[in-house]
């Protein structure tokens, strides 16, 4: 009877061991090689330290896949207040395209010089203006660039840990199946 569990406990542990750490394993492979679905999850029902590493790999998933979304939705801030800043230095080459020619007119007719002035003086604020709201959203940008960056550098170094748990759990997994082997 002993000899039937042994047996037993040799065909069915390590499968058991083995197929969510391969699980484990291929899922990381396809993030590492940049095909990697990060709404992806790897499913595993266990209550042990596999499924516990399961577990935090799952929600450190889920955490990437909001980090990546928010680099996206940063992205299109970004490009928007860069479109933004050229239509401000269209209008602003406007304004100063429309006050050289209303120098011009002031060069040619004195009667017309108090209106003109008032004119350039009424664009210049207003590219000042725009120029200012320029500068605040390509600072604001420039600060959301950063805070991305510092966010990416974190999860990185997570990966790594996650990793490195993997790694562990996989070895330990190995000496039980040898130690299953030698039984």
């Amino acid at each position: 009877a002993g000899l039937i569990v042994c047996a037993c406990s040799l065909l069915f542990i390590p499968p058991m061991l083995v197929k969510p750490i391969n699980s484990i394993r291929e899922r990381l492979l396809d993030i590492s090689e940049g095909n990697g679905d990060l709404t992806a999850r790897i499913e595993l029902n266990q209550q042990d330290e596999l499924g516990h590493v399961v577990q935090h790999f799952n929600k450190f998933m889920h955490k990437l896949q909001n980090v990546v979304k928010q680099i996206k939705d940063i992205s299109g801030n970004v490009a928007n207040s860069a479109d933004q800043l050229n239509q401000d230095a269209k209008s602003s080459k406007n304004s100063i395209d429309h006050q050289g020619e209303a120098l011009t007119l002031v060069a040619t007719a004195v009667n017309e010089m108090s209106a003109a002035i008032q004119e350039v003086a009424r664009n210049t604020t207003e590219a000042a203006d725009e120029a200012k709201k320029a500068s605040a959203r390509s600072e604001e940008g420039q600060r959301i660039v950063h805070d991305t960056i510092e966010q990416i550098q974190q999860l990185a170094a997570q990966v790594q840990s996650a990793a490195s748990v993997i790694i562990h759990v996989e070895a330990e997994a190995g000496k039980v199946t040898s130690v299953i082997d030698v039984i």
